[in-house]
């Protein structure tokens, strides 16, 4: 293990170096203060510097873009810290990010998006994490290191010939996404107040109850559970919205991943993919980035379950 290890560190070593020597340039072209995986690191110093009992909001973009956190504030005996960014990221590296700033008495609330089920992560999404908060780099799993390795020539080709073409890769995101748009809690609310477009973007991934995937997301968020809650930290799962005809599109599989889960996992779920089954009109741009009242309602629904689940909070 030990030399499997000195051999992927030293691979790797290597491959920042090439990294360096190509994107040298390119990384010059843009100011990566502005960029939205920028946020990353406002929300690792959010965590660590919030008092008291936090309500910690896990899962990719369906969280930063799906809650009211000033709401939650309001209704419940927690600070509430939105940890949600991007699904690419993966949920072992979510876990990663904020389980060491959990403390006694703390709420987790994960809302992982389906794809998170089917295992995996996109590591171009966490390079480009890497090139916008360099810090990320303590959150990384060792389990992501081989895809990282693999893929990393690939990435800096890509930003290579991007420089050579178009004089450097945009280093935010479209808007309204950039950094500036979260706000003291987390949330991302720059999209609250614009038109929604009229084709919502996807793709939907519904796991199989087969899939050695969801087996070892299972596992993984079943032995956090289990850490965190030997110090005294309470963890809870709410399924992600979802437009209702996206649901019923794939009805008999979301309902047999929701029995698989109440089986198998043992954090107390919420809620069902069938309640989170939302009006088409409450969503923003993509299947899983609700609009102001979607939020709003999502929010108010999520409270009265944590209510319920923690005997009136």
């Amino acid at each position: 293990m030990r030399r499997f290890l000195t051999r992927a560190g030293g691979f790797l070593a290597i491959q920042l170096l090439v990294g360096t020597a190509l994107l040298g340039p390119y990384l010059r072209t843009g100011d990566p203060s502005v960029a939205y995986l920028a946020a990353y690191r406002d929300k690792s110093e959010l965590l660590e510097r919030t008092e008291g009992a936090k309500l910690v909001l896990v899962g990719g973009s369906n969280v930063a873009l799906g809650f009211d956190s000033e709401a939650l504030s309001a209704a419940l005996p927690y600070e509430p810290v939105n940890a949600g960014l991007m699904v690419g990221i993966g949920l072992p590296m979510m876990l990663e990010q904020v389980e060491p700033h959990l403390r006694p008495g703390d709420v987790v609330l994960l809302s992982p998006e389906y794809d998170q089920w089917a295992g995996g992560f996109d590591p171009f999404a966490v390079l480009r994490l890497l090139e916008d908060d360099p810090g990320a780099w303590r959150d990384i799993p060792v389990r992501y290191l081989p895809p990282l390795l693999d893929d990393s020539l690939s990435y800096l080709g890509q930003g290579l010939r991007a420089m050579l073409g178009r004089g450097g890769r945009p280093r935010t995101l479209p808007p309204p996404y950039s950094r500036d748009g979260f706000n003291r809690f987390g949330d991302f609310v720059r999209h609250r107040d614009l038109p929604g477009e009229e084709e919502l973007r996807g793709p939907l991934v519904v796991p199989h109850v087969d899939d050695g995937s969801l087996r070892d997301a299972v596992t993984t968020l079943n032995d956090f559970q289990h850490g965190v809650e030997q110090r005294g930290i309470t963890v809870l799962l709410s399924f992600p919205p979802l437009p209702r005809d996206v649901y019923e599109s794939r009805e008999e599989d979301f309902q047999a991943l929701y029995r698989y889960l109440r089986e198998e996992l043992r954090i107390p779920l919420l809620d069902s993919p069938e309640e989170m089954a939302l009006p088409r009109d409450l969503f923003y741009d993509t299947i899983y980035h609700l609009n102001r009242a979607g939020l709003e309602q999502r929010t108010r629904d999520v409270i009265a379950r944590i209510e319920d689940a923690l005997g009136g909070a």
